[in-house]
């Protein structure tokens, strides 16, 4: 064992690791979880089935004991804890069968160290260093990246709606950036259907502004003369055909979790969650939007304002554009 400490931020140490790695494969691990029993082994004879896979991603799961004990913000926990089941259990699932796999976890992954080392090993100049070595494997060394679904990794609950906000404003800038850095000429509407990154950029890019802008525009509906219970209907609509989306995630989770049967009688007595989704998942799409104006607006580093800094800022900016407007008009009167 070595313990290195550099302070020079996350894909430095990796890297510096790597470098010092013996053996097959190598595994990167995030400091604040705790692995499955056998996450390890089920990777490694993952590995041997499959000798055409380059690199693995595991299973990423909240703590449920950490929920348990929650003394504050616990739904939140929960929203958070079924959105990692949908999207690293069962939506990586199906990726992974069709070859589609977006990013590897930063948090557990493993590879076959014949292959870190053909890559340019994790990029520094970027926030998304995981989602970079997995479009490294996928269009520099034309290799295959696969989820190992029963090597589960378990993070530590999210602590609050703040932390939240810089996470996935992070998430969104690595994804923007390295997008940007391998298929900047190659994104088409053309190409919707033949490639599916352009499938997940609408998805996470104009899909979530349309549902952001929709949410203001809906307050301007009615002074045009559209009907308020209308309004309202639609408003109910829209939640029951995300609450039908949301017991079909359900559904597939329950089965692709078959293999632990704790974890899924957990997921399974906590079902109801699925009714808070839809307003988690607008806010989450509020919360990339803001990310992808950063982006264009700030310098990308890994601890990013907080969403309470940012309202006191825009706050402070509103009444200085209200002064000076009032100053304006005094002139002009």
């Amino acid at each position: 064992m070595q313990w290195l400490e550099a302070n020079q931020g996350k894909a430095k140490a990796l890297n510096t690791a790597i470098y010092g790695s013996t053996g097959d494969y190598v595994f990167t691990i995030d400091s604040d979880g705790t692995l499955s029993k056998d996450a390890l082994l089920n990777m490694a004879v993952n590995f041997n089935k499959h000798p055409e896979v380059m690199a693995q991603t595991g299973t990423i799961l909240s703590n449920n004991e950490l929920i348990k004990n929650s003394k504050k913000h616990r739904l939140l926990r929960l929203e958070e804890y079924y959105e990692y089941a949908i999207a690293f259990l069962a939506g990586r699932t199906v990726e992974s069968k069709d070859d589609q796999i977006f990013t590897m976890s930063g948090a557990f992954s493993a590879f076959r160290r014949s292959a870190l080392m053909q890559s340019r090993l994790y990029n520094v100049e970027t926030v998304g260093e995981d989602t970079d070595m997995t479009f490294q494997i996928r269009y520099y060394l034309k290799g295959r990246v696969m989820l190992c679904p029963n090597a589960i990794f378990y993070v530590e609950p999210i602590s609050d709606w703040d932390e939240l906000y810089v996470q996935r404003q992070r998430w969104q800038r690595g994804e923007i950036e390295v997008i940007r850095t391998f298929l900047s000429e190659k994104l088409n509407l053309k190409r919707i259907w033949s490639n599916f990154i352009v499938r997940r950029l609408l998805v996470d890019h104009t899909v979530a502004f349309l549902k952001v802008i929709w949410l203001f525009a809906i307050f301007v509906l009615i002074p045009f003369g559209y009907s308020p219970i209308l309004i309202v209907m639609s408003l109910l609509l829209m939640y029951l055909l995300y609450l039908f989306i949301g017991f079909l995630n359900f559904t597939n989770v329950m089965h692709y979790l078959k293999f632990d049967p704790i974890e899924r009688k957990y997921f399974r007595n906590h079902w109801w969650v699925t009714f808070m989704m839809p307003i988690y998942n607008l806010i989450v799409s509020f919360f990339r939007v803001m990310g992808v104006i950063n982006t264009m607006l700030k310098s990308g580093k890994w601890q990013t304002d907080n969403f309470k800094s940012e309202y006191l800022a825009a706050k402070k900016v509103i009444k200085q554009d209200l002064k000076r407007g009032k100053r304006t008009n005094g002139k002009n009167l």
